[in-house]
């Protein structure tokens, strides 16, 4: 997630600064908010077609999946099998805001080596999927791959792991609350945002021209009719575990706190200290890799998440 809006400044030049020019005063500031309008998606969404690493490269074997959204968006995902036969179950991976699913490969290729299965795909707009981001779409797009994987006759609709990064995160919680899908064992974010305003509102903060409309301009530009916010509770009983960095400075850390409170047992929250954005399977794997696999087993094997904390806790 882009973290300043730099690239949408502007200015016009005078060729008299010494005149006064109300009606082109005027049109900067129409052109300002057009622009902040035509970035709003910008802010939330930035695909990238090109490919960066495929599970090939790695050396792991997988199949081009193509499925079709709610309205008709034809979208692409891989499936990459378990390296052994039974697999324990099965990860659906939300990828975040930038570039598209190959870009996050590095950060899960090490899940089918676990011996689960991993299913990874684009949002519209993003690799090689088609149409255009946007909120409701998104959405829809992530319900379409939950039902996707659930109808394949090779994976175990019972035994299903939600993990969403950033954007992906609270696309996971959004839908997780909505419908609390039969055979999820378990939900897993890492620096996820509690609501679209909110964050919103924070990033126009960083910006001079739009730190003093922050607020009117996060409720017009944005909404948070696909927020985490208001179905988190809804989770339970599905074991959710929510990873945040305590200095990420692109979710701040106090999104990761605000979806715990409003989760429902069982909940657990790991705190990456000095972890910056989703860093806890790149900076941190070492430690985390283990723990995550560990988390996916207990899910699978019990329905109740164990992470070796006590129950509810605040883990670091």
């Amino acid at each position: 997630m882009k973290t300043k809006w730099s690239k949408f400044l502007i200015s016009i030049p005078r060729t008299n600064p010494t005149r006064k020019y109300p009606g082109k005063t005027f049109t900067f500031f129409i052109l300002t908010g057009l622009l902040l309008v035509s970035g709003c998606n910008q802010l939330f969404y930035n695909p990238s077609p090109w490919q960066y690493l495929n599970p090939q490269q790695m050396g792991l074997q997988y199949k081009d999946v193509y499925f079709h959204s709610e309205d008709g968006t034809k979208l692409h995902g891989w499936f990459v099998p378990a390296q052994s036969k039974n697999a324990k179950g099965t990860v659906i991976h939300y990828h975040g805001n930038a570039e598209n699913l190959s870009h996050y490969f590095f950060h899960v290729f090490f899940i089918p080596q676990q011996n689960y299965n991993l299913f990874m795909f684009d949002y519209r707009g993003y690799g090689q999927s088609e149409g255009e981001a946007e909120p409701k779409g998104i959405y829809e797009d992530a319900l379409a791959a939950l039902n996707y994987v659930q109808s394949r006759a090779d994976v175990d609709s019972t035994k299903l792991i939600v993990f969403g990064q950033s954007l992906g995160g609270a696309l996971a919680l959004r839908l997780m609350g909505d419908l609390k899908p039969a055979g999820i064992a378990g939900v897993v974010t890492e620096g996820a945002f509690y609501t679209y305003q909110q964050i919103a509102e924070e990033k126009m903060a960083e910006v001079w021209f739009t730190k003093l409309l922050k607020y009117p301009l996060s409720q017009l530009l944005f909404h948070d009719d696909y927020a985490p916010a208001p179905v988190i509770k809804n989770i339970s009983p599905i074991p959710l575990l929510i990873v945040h960095g305590s200095r990420d400075d692109v979710v701040p850390y106090h999104h990761g706190i605000q979806i715990f409170e409003a989760a429902r047992e069982p909940k657990w929250m790991w705190t990456i200290e000095n972890g910056r954005h989703i860093q806890m399977l790149s900076k941190y794997r070492s430690i985390y890799r283990d723990r995550l696999i560990a988390f996916f087993d207990r899910s699978i094997d019990s329905g109740a998440a164990s992470s070796g904390q006590k129950q509810g806790s605040l883990s670091k």
